[in-house]
């Protein structure tokens, strides 16, 4: 029974040993700019080339909207992540569960069977989907 009481062991130190996810510190921007140098083909002398890489000139309600479309949309445009920036999350997907369901199912499933059928016949004929 040694091997009862070592698993509940390790599995008491398990669940109480908080878990830490992965600290990236070695990427380029949003402040992370130690030891880079950023040049521009701009003769002028303002520091707009330095807030690529600086995190001045990043709009965090712009990121973190940004960031949200990323997880929950197959992708989004400029308008889209400045329409959730100034509005934001909630109401954005409260406004976007009030929109009437841009595809009815059961007719897209129809469309397709309307559009393929008669391929499917002409192919293969009445005879083999009756008797397959």
């Amino acid at each position: 029974m040694w091997y009862r009481q070592s698993f509940l062991f390790y599995l008491t130190l398990l669940l109480c040993v908080p878990v830490m996810g992965q600290v990236y510190t070695d990427y380029v921007g949003a402040g992370h700019n130690q030891g880079v140098t950023v040049m521009s083909s701009s003769n002028s002398n303002t520091t707009e080339v330095n807030t690529t890489v600086d995190g001045s000139g990043l709009g965090i309600d712009a990121y973190n909207a940004a960031r949200f479309l990323s997880y929950a949309s197959l992708g989004a445009d400029y308008e889209t992540i400045q329409t959730v920036a100034d509005q934001g999350i909630s109401d954005w997907l409260d406004a976007q569960f009030a929109l009437p369901p841009q595809v009815n199912f059961q007719d897209t499933t129809w469309a397709i069977w309307e559009h393929f059928y008669p391929q499917y016949i002409a192919i293969w004929g009445q005879d083999y989907i009756v008797n397959h």
